[in-house]
């Protein structure tokens, strides 16, 4: 092969990866893209729920629902939670609107903070936005006040 087309071959090559990375990066800048975190802080016994809106237009939350499996020995089952017990007064804080990366936090209800101090913790989210879409990813983070730092937390999703 001759050089001339080695060359034009890679930059080819090169022009359309560059051409649909930049493209994905477009398509995803008109998604909503919600990022839920919720915050266990150790000693106060207490957990927050962040929303960010990491997208580039607001973003209008309606609902939450979350599922929390319970372990009974090695088996268990699901338990729906409510968007009252999850937020406790949910009618004054839902719906509310998200602008450019900004972020709000709540406490959850204690009826559902006790299931974050359980070591094997499965957890269904499902944040609804007002158009239908249903985001579930989500973080769990357990801040420790006396060292200052955050620890991670593993759990399963399904």
């Amino acid at each position: 092969m001759d050089i001339e087309v080695i060359l034009t071959l890679i930059i080819a090559i090169y022009g359309a990866s560059l051409s649909t990375y930049l493209g994905y990066l477009k398509y995803t800048e008109g998604q909503r893209q919600i990022k839920v975190i919720f915050e266990y802080t150790y000693f106060y016994e207490q957990v927050t729920i962040t929303f960010v809106n990491k997208g580039h237009r607001p973003v209008t939350i309606t609902n939450i629902m979350m599922d929390i499996f319970n372990f009974y020995g090695d088996e268990g089952h699901w338990h729906h939670i409510r968007p009252g017990d999850i937020l406790g007064a949910w009618e004054e804080v839902l719906p509310f609107t998200l602008e450019d990366g900004d972020p709000k936090t709540f406490p959850l209800h204690q009826m559902v903070s006790g299931a974050f101090t359980k070591p094997n913790l499965r957890l269904k989210l499902f944040v609804y936005d007002s158009e239908g879409k249903i985001h579930r990813d989500y973080e769990i983070r357990h801040w420790d006040p006396k060292q200052g730092r955050y620890f991670p937390q593993k759990v399963r999703r399904k």
